[in-house]
């Protein structure tokens, strides 16, 4: 895979304000184990089939955090020509947001009683009547006097990030018929469920950031839900690919 400089242009998709906070609930979910050589050299395409080719712009940036993860890891990009121990297959996914409502009933508060009120009288004498008229106040109180229905409309966008590697010796050379399937080493999966749209790339690059720190740790991860703002602020991408090692 050939290197990028890579520029993060953080954009935040909407505002929170102090009674509503939009949010994204994330997991990562992986399996396998640590590979055997202690710095393998690794190579990213992209999943046969998948919305992405290799020269797509969108899956050289997501892939190119996914192998700076890596490389953290211990992994070594694999240099031009310089065989690859683990191949690995990347793909994202971006669901189709999913829409909803429900209702609240919200109480109407109002005088309840007291204030000021005025009364009349007639009085009978023998000159005639004599009219006479009244204010008396008395201390107000206040609660609930109803209640109100407002429909909430929602709605939930979906973003995922998968990766497959493989025992690179074992994938078919191009062009091959041969139905052996390689073996696997590990699988990795970070996914999201957001309630307002999340700029893609930065999005997925973060998916890419969290799946690739799961390479070959088994188990499931916390469901974790966070302001969206943290989201995109704590999970730093990388700005600069390094260059691949020279092959030995």
């Amino acid at each position: 895979m050939s290197r990028f400089i890579l520029i993060c242009l953080l954009f935040l998709a909407g505002c929170a304000t102090a009674t509503h906070v939009e949010k994204i609930t994330f997991q990562t979910s992986a399996f396998g184990a640590p590979p055997a050589n202690p710095r393998p050299s690794f190579d990213i395409v992209a999943m046969p089939g998948g919305k992405w080719t290799d020269n797509d712009l969108e899956f050289q940036w997501v892939s190119a955090n996914f192998a700076l993860s890596l490389v953290a890891k211990g992994y070594r990009l694999a240099s031009a020509g310089e065989p690859v121990d683990v191949l690995i297959s990347l793909e994202a996914f971006v669901e189709p947001p999913t829409y909803g409502s429900y209702q609240v009933n919200a109480p109407v508060f109002g005088q309840t009683g007291g204030g000021m009120s005025t009364s009349n009288a007639v009085v009978y004498t023998p000159k005639g009547p004599v009219y006479a008229s009244g204010t008396t106040y008395t201390q107000p109180t206040f609660g609930v006097v109803g209640t109100r229905t407002r429909t909430v409309n929602t709605a939930s966008y979906g973003y995922r990030v998968s990766a497959i590697a493989y025992d690179a010796a074992q994938v078919p050379a191009k062009g091959s018929t041969s139905n052996v399937l390689p073996r696997q080493l590990w699988k990795v999966t970070a996914a999201c469920v957001a309630k307002q749209p999340i700029p893609i790339r930065e999005g997925l690059a973060r998916l890419a950031v969290l799946a690739a720190s799961k390479a070959g740790v088994n188990g499931d991860g916390p469901l974790v839900t966070w302001k969206l703002s943290d989201f995109l602020s704590t999970i730093t991408l990388p700005a600069e690919l390094p260059p691949p090692a020279p092959a030995k």
